[in-house]
């Protein structure tokens, strides 16, 4: 039979933890002028990476064109009897490997800079407003704000502290 974990620490008012909550979301809250310094370097920092970005695509390509040539090779070797049946095995076998590992990577597209800046804004956009929509929004607002930011939370006297943050012993 499965016992169920009891608290033993006191119950606290909703209104208390609500306020101890907001407090600690206003220690993260990003000021307004350093969201707007944080959006304009990250856009400036993510296009000026798009072109190393289509650099590494094209030497994708590129690479995975010659070992399609190398394939096309190998089966011309053997085709003429010039190279073993085991050679040809297990050499093909590596160039496909090869070829799914590229195929795969130029598969894997990442998204464009302007998706990413676009997630990132929101995420830095939800950190510097989280504090208010909590202590203005409503109770599905609440828990979606708790849900993203305090799951590390530990309540222990009536006070609410982040998880690994030491707790204050009785003296």
């Amino acid at each position: 039979m499965v016992t169920g974990i009891q608290c033993r620490e006191p119950a606290i008012p909703a209104p208390e933890l609500e306020a101890q909550i907001s407090r600690a979301l206003q220690e993260v809250t990003i000021p307004e002028r350093v969201l707007s310094w944080l959006l304009e370097r990250v856009t400036r920092v993510l296009h000026a990476e798009e072109d190393r970005r289509r650099q590494v695509r094209e030497t994708l390509e590129k690479t995975l064109g010659e070992v399609r040539r190398e394939s096309e090779t190998l089966l011309s070797l053997r085709l003429r009897d010039l190279i073993t049946d085991d050679v040809f095995v297990a050499r093909k076998a590596d160039l496909d490997t090869r070829m799914r590992d590229f195929e795969a990577r130029l598969a894997a597209s990442p998204k464009s800079p302007d998706e990413v800046v676009r997630l990132t804004a929101d995420v830095f956009r939800f950190a510097s407003r989280a504090a208010q929509v909590f202590q203005a929004g409503s109770g599905v607002q609440k828990r979606m704000i708790l849900e993203a930011v305090g799951s590390n939370y530990t309540l222990k006297g009536r006070e609410m502290y982040p998880l690994g943050d030491p707790i204050p012993r009785p003296v």
